[in-house]
């Protein structure tokens, strides 16, 4: 985890990348992913995924990710957050949610 947060933090710093850390809050816009281009969307939930050339889907979907936006931290808090967590995980004594995989339990 430590080595993904690292990574993620040094592209959050990269001129050409945005990285904003929606906090823990209930939104619609948080039960799967989603990419929007100029005339399709693509929407991804834990089963399936599905292309949309719908007009008000389309603008939907945008409106949704505004509305995340707006409630993400900004990107130097996002930043901030970024590295304060993998100071955490690669403190002394830090333990893994989850263990790492091995040959044994992998």
């Amino acid at each position: 985890m430590a080595a993904q947060l690292r990574h993620l933090a040094g592209l959050a710093r990269l001129p050409n990348i945005a990285i904003q850390v929606v906090p823990d809050v209930a939104h619609a816009g948080v039960l799967g992913g989603f990419a929007v281009a100029e005339r399709a969307a693509y929407v991804e939930t834990a089963v399936a995924g599905q292309v949309f050339e719908d007009a008000d889907i389309i603008t939907g979907l945008i409106t949704q990710f505004d509305t995340l936006r707006n409630e993400a931290f900004r990107g130097s808090e996002s930043l901030t957050l970024i590295e304060r967590r993998c100071e955490e995980w690669t403190a002394p004594g830090a333990q893994a949610a989850t263990p790492a995989p091995t040959a044994a339990n992998a």
